[in-house]
């Protein structure tokens, strides 16, 4: 009996407990509904440390886009300074005070510069696709575009592609001009993310599969999903009437598609999952056991792996210019 009282006692605080943190308990809705607002960065800009200060004549004078948080920031490159900022926030109550569970917050993703014109999304209370002056980071416009940042494992799935006049972000394609959509696609499985656009097709994916879709309508061409239906680790790479993706654990490998059929044309005996790079006609990418591996990019034959000799893995992001392959691991090789 006594045990069963306890059980009740305990009922009773938990549901007292839900009650004060669950939406579908509360009386009352909230005062001020939460809403999206862009505004100035009212945080001071984050120090900036020159180690080797670069000739003014050596480097233009560029600037460097890029977003941090809720924060998008324009710096000049060659001194580090803040040029501009926007801090996009929400405002408003929630249904579930305190923290139960914490507020929704958000973040901006990696812009995309086109035109003169700043483009970036921002996700977490809904997603929208912002539209910035590159100059001085005036809003030009936005619309709610369902896209979704996200860096986790390694990949921002967010970032804008920007072809013809047109902003391809989450499933819809977006006039570059006045952000109007054009066409919304069904492709991809709740969400889509377009990386590649080349002979009159878009090119992305979704958590499981690699999509084609008509440009000029959305429309699916072809769908390819991982034999095991491990998700792609991070950016594909189209050349040559070809798709290049690498997929995550378990089962991760390499894989090249034919751009047109999205047939599967080799898959490598490797694990990969980092960033790759295609230079002339080898294609190199991060593993997944620590590694750098250079394939033939018409087969997928093995060229030479190099081993970091650190024996941490670490996630692997590998560029390339000139006859130089650059890779970020534990450290810049």
């Amino acid at each position: 009996m006594k045990r069963r009282l306890i059980r009740i006692a305990l009922g009773g605080l938990l549901l007292l407990a839900l009650a004060g943190c669950n939406p579908l308990f509360q009386t009352r809705p909230p005062s001020r509904p939460p809403v999206i607002v862009l505004r100035a960065c009212p945080d001071r800009p984050p120090p900036i440390t020159v180690t080797a200060p670069i000739p003014a004549a050596a480097i233009p004078a560029h600037t460097i886009y890029l977003g941090s948080s809720g924060n998008l920031y324009a710096l000049d490159a060659r001194s580090g300074k803040t040029l501009w900022c926007q801090q996009v926030a929400i405002e408003g109550e929630f249904p579930c005070p305190g923290s139960c569970p914490p507020p929704p917050f958000m973040m901006f993703g990696q812009p995309a510069v086109a035109h003169g014109a700043v483009y970036a999304c921002a996700s977490g209370y809904g997603g929208y696709t912002y539209a910035f002056r590159a100059s001085d980071g005036k809003l030009l416009w936005q619309v709610k575009s369902d896209c979704m940042y996200s860096d986790m494992p390694f990949r921002d799935d967010a970032i804008p592609l920007v072809g013809d006049g047109v902003v391809y972000n989450g499933p819809h394609a977006l006039r570059a001009s006045d952000g109007h959509i054009l066409w919304t696609t069904t492709a991809g499985s709740g969400y889509v993310a377009f990386q590649a656009l080349a002979g009159g097709v878009l090119y992305g994916n979704d958590v499981e599969h690699i999509v084609a879709v008509n440009v000029s309508t959305g429309s699916l061409r072809w769908t390819y999903t991982a034999p095991t239906r491990e998700p792609p680790g991070d950016r594909l790479i189209v050349a040559d009437h070809r798709v290049y993706f690498g997929t995550l654990d378990p089962g991760s490998a390499m894989y090249a598609l034919d751009a047109s059929s999205g047939s599967l044309l080799w898959k490598s005996t490797t694990p990969a999952y980092g960033d790759a790079a295609l230079l002339g006609n080898a294609l190199y990418f991060g593993s997944a056991n620590n590694s750098v591996y250079a394939v033939r990019a018409n087969s997928g034959a093995t060229l030479w792996r190099w081993q970091n000799p650190s024996s941490a893995p670490t996630n692997t992001e590998v560029t390339g210019a000139n006859g130089m392959l650059y890779v970020s691991m534990d450290a810049v090789y």
